[in-house]
């Protein structure tokens, strides 16, 4: 699946054949499309490389851009905890909060994780 470097939001959602919570990755462009359901638990890369589980054909995104983990809840009514680990070389940014190289963010429901630098209010892309 491809994406672009546009910012990208956490979404939780109900499964109806099960109260178990799932997760979905949803690109933010004019017509919004889901790029990935979260595992349950385990992980998914998001980069340029082919191997990727989401790529994005865009320079400014690393081979390897981030790692997006789900750890499964503890106990049942917990919510899986889900991170993003920057792998990048310009950065990954949550809710516009750069994470440094190798540094984990926690993700919650309608967070943003964006690929590149956020563009300044209201800045169009050149």
């Amino acid at each position: 699946q491809a994406c672009c470097p546009s910012p990208i939001a956490c979404a939780g959602e109900r499964h109806l054949a099960s109260s178990m919570a799932v997760g979905q990755l949803v690109a933010l462009h004019e017509t919004p499309e889901v790029l990935s359901r979260l595992p349950a638990q385990g992980s998914l890369t998001i980069g340029r490389r082919n191997t990727c589980d989401v790529v994005c054909a865009d320079s400014a995104v690393s081979g390897v851009h981030c790692v997006v983990a789900v750890t499964a809840a503890r106990r049942p009514g917990e919510a899986s905890a889900v991170e993003v680990e920057d792998r990048s070389t310009n950065g990954t940014f949550v809710n516009d909060l750069r994470l440094a190289k190798g540094q984990r963010g926690l993700l919650k429901d309608g967070d943003l994780l964006t690929l590149t630098r956020p563009l300044a209010g209201g800045d169009e892309p050149q």
